[in-house]
């Protein structure tokens, strides 16, 4: 090597010197990048329950659905898609996406029923011993096509829109006994 002044000078060893390792230590590496993951997960979770995405409140807001049943029909109110996926939910939908879930989900709460529904219609008593298939309150999966949707606009945002429908009564093709949230009913 040559110095400014122009004179050689020898490097004896080897650089760096025996026994000092200049790397990082890989364990020390990962855990640090597991402890940054770790954090940032924390964040968006705090924020994300924030926001109530993580609720059934978010999916099935109470909102008035602007019309009343007739005859043997039952209004359901069909789930809000969220605005992120995956499982940290770190992911945001596109708003097509958002909005083919919206009308393709299967998975909805029932609001109310028309004065006919689940009723004999001979002497409009409740039908018996079987009694009716759902009850207001009741998640339930009804049919992809068949129904007649409409949404309403929440209150506290416009931009936002809530998704209700007619059935049939025969239309309620199972009762949810789980959260209806865990099912993935649009493929």
């Amino acid at each position: 090597m040559t110095t400014a002044a122009g004179t050689i000078v020898e490097r004896s060893g080897a650089w760096p010197p025996e026994g000092i390792d200049t790397r990082p230590d890989p364990e020390a590496v990962l855990a640090k990048r597991i402890a940054d993951m770790e954090a940032t997960q924390r964040v968006w979770r705090s924020q994300l329950d924030q926001k109530g995405v993580n609720d059934l409140a978010y999916s099935f807001p109470q909102i008035d659905p602007g019309m009343t049943v007739t005859g043997p029909r039952i209004l359901v109110q069909y789930h809000r898609p969220l605005d992120t996926m995956g499982s940290l939910g770190l992911l945001v939908k596109h708003e097509a996406t958002k909005t083919q879930e919206q009308w393709a989900s299967q998975i909805g709460l029932v609001v109310a029923f028309g004065p006919l529904t689940y009723r004999n219609r001979k002497d409009m008593r409740h039908w018996w011993p079987e009694g009716p298939w759902c009850v207001p309150g009741d998640f339930i999966r009804t049919p992809r096509y068949g129904t007649d949707r409409y949404t309403v606009p929440l209150p506290h945002d416009k931009s936002e829109r809530v998704t209700f429908g007619f059935i049939n009564e025969n239309d309620c093709l199972a009762v949810i006994g789980c959260n209806p949230l865990d099912i993935n009913d649009f493929q």
